[in-house]
């Protein structure tokens, strides 16, 4: 579900001011019954604006979760107990290393290290297929078929 804009719920006031049924106001703006909660929260408050929503907050901003990315980034052999005592030097509250670890796990780092791409540069794959040809005495067709290429 997507909430509703504030410029639709303006439209919607004003449409109900206007005089029109709810009903009317929801098969013209092609929205569902929604609109008789809101009309009501309206008429209880004055105000278009959604009430506050319970639970706790996210405990990992945008801001917390760039930090942690560069601290990775610059020390891409560090434990996750060095890179949770970097993360924790300036903060209020401190956060758990297993909270961290899951966090980068979460994140695409495998075992605090980027995920390393899977692409082989041409020259590097070409001398790849020579050694593997020399190797195991395998002729072109059935190195083809098998997992290098």
């Amino acid at each position: 579900k997507s909430e509703m804009t504030s410029e639709m719920k303006n439209v919607m006031i004003g449409m109900f001011k206007a005089g029109r049924k709810p009903f009317v106001i929801a098969a013209e703006l092609n929205i569902n019954r929604s609109i008789y909660k809101f009309l009501k929260r309206y008429k209880e408050t004055g105000s278009i604006e959604n009430k506050q929503r319970a639970g706790r907050p996210p405990e990992w901003t945008k801001r917390d979760i760039n930090q942690l990315l560069m601290l990775v980034k610059k020390n891409k052999k560090a434990t996750v107990k060095t890179i949770g005592r970097l993360f924790n030097e300036n903060k209020v509250h401190e956060v758990c290393l297993d909270t961290m670890g899951v966090k980068l796990k979460g994140l695409g780092m495998i075992r605090r290290c980027i995920k390393k791409s899977k692409f082989i540069c041409r020259r590097n794959h070409i001398k790849q297929i020579k050694f593997a040809i020399n190797l195991h005495k395998m002729d072109t067709r059935r190195l083809e078929k098998s997992h290098i290429f």
